[in-house]
């Protein structure tokens, strides 16, 4: 199920590629801002207003002493629980060298993922001469969107097998295709 999550969530760079191009040519390079600012704020309130905490704090809000509050969420199917100290739980990750590992990973695999989506339109648009809307768009379904699909499948075999490695061959394959 994370590996949908996380696969999905990175469908947002592929939706905005594009939708910027066309903003940019209706509203300008300050109204496209303006517009994601309100996108975002929206988003944000929508988010503030439904979203629920896990089973583990309402149980604690509804005063539940720790250790029950804890059992029924795990019987309600939670599995990770606070530690009570997010900087202690920082230095402790921080010992592990498969954090550092996976930290990299992210680092080179999601920042060179939104780098190239940011420079392909530029790229169809200056060396094959298409114009910005079909720029992003072909950007969107010859990468973005299909990287997101390939997210979905490596994330999920990587969590199958319990290595990060089908998560980098998904990647590998993805700037391949």
């Amino acid at each position: 199920m994370l590996a949908l999550f996380a696969g999905l969530g990175t469908t947002s760079p592929g939706l905005f590629t594009i939708a910027s191009p066309v903003a940019l040519l209706a509203l300008g390079l300050t109204g496209t801002y303006a517009a994601w600012f309100v996108f975002l704020l929206v988003v944000t309130i929508v988010f503030l207003v439904f979203a629920v905490d896990s089973p583990y704090f309402q149980y604690r809000k509804r005063g539940l002493e720790e250790a029950e509050a804890k059992s029924r969420a795990r019987d309600a199917g939670q599995e990770l629980f606070p530690n009570g100290d997010a900087i202690a739980s920082v230095r402790q990750a921080a010992t592990i060298p498969r954090s550092w590992l996976l930290t990299v990973m992210f680092f080179a695999s999601f920042g060179g993922y939104l780098a190239l989506t940011t420079w392909f339109p530029s790229y169809w648009s200056n060396f094959h001469g298409l114009d910005l809307r079909t720029a992003g768009a072909v950007t969107a379904l010859t990468f973005t969107l299909l990287s997101a699909l390939s997210a979905i499948e490596s994330a999920g075999s990587a969590a199958t097998v319990g290595s990060p490695f089908p998560r980098c061959w998904g990647c590998s394959l993805t700037s391949r295709a």
